[in-house]
């Protein structure tokens, strides 16, 4: 009985296509990697708009470290893609005149400064997951870029949204794009609407 073997030729041309789908994959691994980071970024970024929104729709109250109540009238989530495409920043609403947007306040809500202005539960850095990922642009249900600061405000107690930038115009639906830098054609998003809907677009 005549016993089959494995032939050099084959031994060969398994050795070469293991070499070649390795070099592959390790000149592509940075490019993965940015990659995966995008995908982190934009999943963080759904979540604390969620968070947010979850806080806004619960009416939550919040207290500073001395055990006061922050007063929240709103909770929110502010973009300023022209003085920071890496950060946006999660805040409370509150003051004398509530307008459902972020008015631009540095004090952090733990401090307490004032009880009547806006403060920051948190800056988020999208940045910290890898140093290519930006926030590429925001734009609106019909595509157009939105270039003013945006807030995107829940108000509790009856659930309601605000889209609105600092010019007051207001948006039924945002989507907010992120990418990476040098790739300009690798980008991901997460539109959130007015009727509280928030999801990520692939």
């Amino acid at each position: 009985m005549k016993e089959k073997g494995v032939t050099l030729v084959e031994i060969v041309i398994s050795i070469f296509l293991i070499v070649l789908f390795s070099a592959i994959l390790i000149s592509d691994f940075p490019r993965i990697l940015k990659q995966f980071a995008l995908t982190r970024a934009v999943y963080k970024l759904a979540v604390d708009l969620r968070r947010i929104e979850d806080l806004g729709f619960s009416g939550v109250l919040l207290q500073d470290k001395e055990g006061n109540s922050l007063n929240p009238k709103g909770y929110g989530v502010y973009f300023d893609l022209a003085n920071n495409e890496s950060q946006y920043i999660l805040y409370i609403d509150r003051g004398d005149s509530y307008n459902a947007k972020y008015d631009n306040i540095s004090q952090f809500c733990q401090e307490n400064e004032d009880p009547y202005k806006d403060c920051i539960l948190e800056i988020i850095d999208v940045k910290n997951e890898n140093p290519n990922v930006f926030i590429k642009q925001i734009r609106d249900k019909e595509g157009d870029e939105i270039y003013r600061p945006l807030s995107v405000n829940f108000t509790p107690p009856i659930p309601f949204v605000n889209i609105v930038d600092h010019e007051e115009n207001t948006y039924s639906e945002v989507e907010i794009v992120l990418g990476l830098k040098f790739y300009p054609n690798v980008e991901k998003s997460v539109i959130v609407n007015k009727g509280g809907l928030i999801y990520i677009k692939y």
